[in-house]
């Protein structure tokens, strides 16, 4: 990805989104700013060292490092055109109006910029996909891209190849990470503590940070997750509580779809 936009993965068009953003210097004077606030799939920053500079490091970087599938490529030009503070409201202020729309001029008051400025914040949304219109007419918001966009990134999340396995436990995760859990005594949470088993891959004995990162991959919740995988026999701890390792072998995957 290098030289291209790095992000945080996106929910749809009508849930919350976080992107940290460094914007030109004269505007927001070079701080990252968080417009609107979601959970994260994965734990790593969007930053930038230079004005207008979008990089990725962390956990982001070894799952989007390397090359782009074209459904990531275009996701990723998406987000890096929204990464612009101006032209996520303009598409805020578009998907509020519905079929209604706004011309040019229509936008640029509520914008609190010159009406060029609109025009040009408007072809890009255009030029990306992500709103319909010409010239001096009616410009409306095609929210589908961005749905389209998130679930590519949902695509590129460790977890989801695994999930095809447990699809009665896809409810529980959301954008790739564990959200809620099933009730203690249920069979899903049973089957729950297998799947993150299998994610783990454990091929050995590991000390409790290393257990914790890998974990961290999946959930925010990692003491919790890490108890649980005890507590259901699927993880074995020493007597000193220092090191895990798998307690008994795992079933063989069942194919998806069966």
């Amino acid at each position: 990805c290098k030289g291209g936009p790095f992000f945080r993965p996106w929910h749809a068009a009508t849930a919350p989104v976080r992107i940290l953003v460094v914007t030109d210097q004269n505007e927001q004077k070079n701080k990252p700013r968080a417009l609107d606030t979601a959970p994260p799939y994965v734990r790593g920053d969007v930053v930038g060292e230079r004005p207008g500079e979008y990089r990725m490091r962390g956990r982001c970087a070894r799952f989007y490092g390397g090359g782009m599938s074209a459904d990531a490529a275009r996701a990723a030009e998406i987000l890096s055109q929204l990464s612009s503070p101006v032209r996520l409201a303009a598409f805020a202020e578009l998907v509020r109006r519905g079929q209604e729309g706004a011309t040019i001029a229509e936008l640029a008051y509520p914008l609190d910029v010159k009406i060029p400025e609109a025009g040009e914040t408007l072809a890009r949304l255009v030029a990306a996909g992500l709103a319909t219109g010409t010239g001096n007419g009616v410009y409306r918001a095609s929210p589908g891209a961005l749905r389209e966009a998130a679930a590519a990134v949902d695509r590129l999340q460790p977890i989801t190849p695994l999930l095809t396995g447990y699809p009665q436990l896809k409810g529980y995760f959301t954008h790739g990470r564990l959200s809620s859990m099933p009730p203690t005594l249920s069979d899903r949470y049973q089957l729950l503590a297998e799947l993150i088993t299998r994610f783990l891959a454990l091929d050995g004995t590991h000390d409790e940070d290393e257990i914790n990162r890998r974990l961290s991959a999946v959930t925010d919740d990692v003491a919790g997750v890490r108890r649980m995988l005890v507590d259901t026999g699927w993880l074995q701890r020493d007597r000193a509580g220092a090191t895990y390792g798998p307690a008994r072998p795992l079933p063989a995957p069942v194919p998806s779809g069966s």
